[in-house]
């Protein structure tokens, strides 16, 4: 199911890279900003991304290789807030309540998902925009461990969980899996991406189940292994090895 699998919880959807054209169709920053793109240099909120989701969407109807890129001249600035951690401040804004930022974790959540799709060619031998995905899914990691910290802050007050707290907690767990999983699964199809991503997504996913752990069940951890164990077969660069072989051993 391709990346599955990669949008963390709330938002299921079926979204994976080698290089990148030299030449750079993205367009400047003004002329995103002409068409109503929010200032890429305030940090965002939910109505930044929903507007920049439209204007995206219809940008890539006209050339499918003018979405913002990381590296681009042009466009670095807008993707880099595309992705950028400030945009999760609010998470320690103790002037909000834990619940008001659950909603809004969800919303940043599932427009992080639709940006992945937006950017990932689901039938492409080579993913026109790998640096762009593999930043948009460590993104997804960020997210995923913003979204625990917040939960363990909801539950200390809580001394026994109520039935729908545990179908909460059941279907943070069960997306927390997909996104491990799908994370593998695009390891997997090595020949689409550079080295040096399939290595960043290693290192984070290393970090991010080290961080989580506890949120993952006995059976999860087994399926985990079972997946590393089968792509491990292929040729990876050492440090992608270290990292799946230490996320083993963690298990």
């Amino acid at each position: 199911m391709r990346i599955a699998i990669l949008i963390f919880f709330f938002l299921t959807i079926s979204v994976g890279c080698n290089s990148q054209s030299t030449k750079d169709e993205s367009l400047t920053l003004q002329q995103y900003e002409m068409l109503g793109m929010p200032n890429p240099e305030k940090i965002w909120q939910n109505s930044e991304y929903d507007k920049c989701l439209v204007i995206l969407s219809d940008v890539k109807k006209e050339n499918s290789k003018s979405l913002p890129q990381l590296n681009s001249k042009k466009s670095s600035i807008l993707f880099r807030r595309l992705i950028s951690p400030e945009n999760l401040l609010f998470i320690n804004d103790s002037s909000i309540d834990l619940q008001k930022k659950s909603i809004q974790l969800q919303f940043i959540s599932a427009n992080f998902g639709k940006l992945l799709l937006l950017y990932y060619q689901n039938d492409a031998s080579k993913q026109y925009y790998s640096n762009e995905v593999a930043e948009l899914i460590i993104f997804g990691f960020k997210i995923a461990e913003e979204t625990f910290l917040l939960t363990n802050n909801l539950l200390k007050n809580v001394t026994v969980p109520n039935e729908e707290m545990k179908l909460g907690i059941q279907t943070l767990k069960d997306g927390y899996r997909k996104t491990i999983i799908g994370t593998l699964s695009e390891l997997e199809r090595s020949n689409q991406y550079h080295v040096e991503d399939l290595e960043k997504l290693s290192i984070a996913l290393h970090k991010n189940i080290m961080t989580n752990l506890k949120w993952i069940d006995p059976n999860v951890r087994l399926e985990i292994k079972e997946q590393i164990n089968k792509i491990t077969q292929k040729k990876y660069s050492p440090i992608v090895n270290e990292k799946l072989i230490e996320i083993v051993k963690m298990l």
